[in-house]
C-alpha cells in the first residue's frame, strides 16, 4: 500500500471519487498561490479579468517631473502627487487650471480622447513641451502687437496734429496783379478758397472759377476789406448777413471740392488774373431784386462771364 493509499484510507475517502477531485483542486490552488505570491513581489499587474504580467518593467526614468505622469507601454498615463508637478500644469481633461495636482486615487488619462491617436511617452512629452512654447510665443506676440499698434496710433495722431499745425502756419506770398500788391496766404486759406469757389462756381468753367478766387484776393489786397482770406470770406454786411451767400446758407460747409476747383485756385494763386480789379460779383438770376438794384446803382459793372457779373 502506498503512502497516498494509506492517506486516503485514513481519511476514508478512497471509495469516494469526489474526494480525490477536491484534494487535487486544493493542490493546484496551493501551487497557484505560491506563484501569485512570487509575481506580486516581482511587479505583477492585476485586472478584473484575471492576472496579467506587466509587458515591461516601469523604470524611474519613465516619470516626467514636469507633467507628473507615469508612462506605460500601452500609452496610458497615471497622475502622481504634487511633488512631480510643481508648475501647475493645466488639467486638459477638466478644462480648467487645477493648480498643483493632488490625486488621492490614481487616475488614468489616455491621449486617444483628444489627439485621435495614442502616443508613446517621448512623443507625448515632446508634444506638451512644444504646445507650451507655442502658447507662450502666441501670448508674447499678441502683447508685442498690442503695444506696437498703440504706439503707432499715438505716433500717427501726433504726426497728423503736427502736419495740421504746419499746414496752418505755412505761408505763401501771393502777388495780386490787379493791385500790384503781395499778400500772405496759408494752407488753411487755400482750403477755404477751394470751398468758397466750389460753392459759388460749381457750374462754371475754369475761367469762371479762377475769377471767384481773383475777387477774394483783390479784397484782401484792397484797403476797403479785411486783410486775410478767412476774414474776407466770413465778413458780414451792415445787416449782419454774410457777404457770400453760400456761407449764409451753409452750402459752404457741405460741398465736395473737385480737382478742377483745386486747380483753378492754384492757378489764381500763381498769378492768373482775369478780374480787372473786380471786388464784387453777382448771379443776377438768383439775386433778390433789392440786392441787384444796389449793385447797379452803387458799383461799376466791369463784365460778365458765365452766370456771374463782376463789379468794382
Amino acid at each position: 500500500m502506498t503512502s497516498f493509499d494509506s492517506f486516503l484510507q485514513k481519511r476514508r475517502v478512497r471509495e469516494h471519487h469526489y474526494g480525490i477531485i477536491m484534494i487535487i483542486t486544493a493542490y493546484i490552488l496551493s501551487m497557484l498561490m505560491l506563484l501569485i505570491g512570487s509575481d506580486l513581489i516581482n511587479g505583477v499587474k492585476f485586472s478584473a479579468a484575471g492576472v496579467e504580467k506587466a509587458e515591461e518593467e516601469t523604470e524611474e526614468s519613465d516619470i516626467s517631473p514636469m507633467l507628473g505622469y507615469s508612462y506605460y507601454s500601452n500609452s496610458r498615463y497615471i497622475l502622481h502627487d504634487e511633488l512631480l508637478n510643481p508648475y501647475k500644469i493645466k488639467d486638459y481633461a477638466a478644462g480648467a487650471d487645477s493648480g498643483p495636482l493632488v490625486v488621492e486615487e490614481e487616475q488614468e488619462i489616455n491621449t486617444l480622447w483628444f489627439l485621435g491617436t495614442e502616443m508613446n511617452d517621448e512623443q507625448f512629452d515632446r508634444l506638451m513641451l512644444e504646445a507650451g512654447e507655442i502658447l507662450e510665443h502666441i501670448a508674447a506676440k499678441k502683447e508685442r502687437l498690442a503695444k506696437s499698434e498703440a504706439k503707432e496710433l499715438v505716433e500717427a495722431a501726433a504726426k497728423a496734429k503736427e502736419e495740421a499745425k504746419e499746414d496752418k502756419e505755412k505761408v505763401y506770398a501771393v502777388k495780386v496783379a490787379s493791385y500790384n500788391k503781395a499778400i500772405t496766404v496759408t494752407e488753411e486759406d487755400v482750403k477755404m478758397l477751394e470751398r468758397i469757389t466750389q460753392a459759388e462756381a460749381a457750374g462754371e468753367d475754369m475761367k469762371g472759377k479762377i475769377l471767384i478766387v481773383n475777387v477774394i484776393l483783390n479784397r484782401v489786397a484792397s484797403e476797403e476789406f479785411p486783410d486775410t482770406v478767412k476774414k474776407v470770406i466770413f465778413q458780414k454786411n451792415d445787416d449782419g448777413d454774410y457777404q457770400f451767400s453760400p456761407v449764409k446758407s451753409g452750402k459752404y460747409w457741405k460741398v465736395k471740392v473737385t480737382q478742377e476747383t483745386k486747380k483753378a485756385v492754384q492757378r489764381a494763386l500763381e498769378g492768373e488774373d482775369y478780374s480787372k480789379g473786380a471786388l464784387y460779383f453777382m448771379a443776377r438770376k438768383y439775386a433778390k431784386t433789392k440786392n441787384a438794384k444796389w449793385f447797379d446803382e452803387n458799383l461799376q459793372r466791369l463784365f460778365k462771364h458765365g452766370g456771374h457779373e463782376f463789379f468794382k
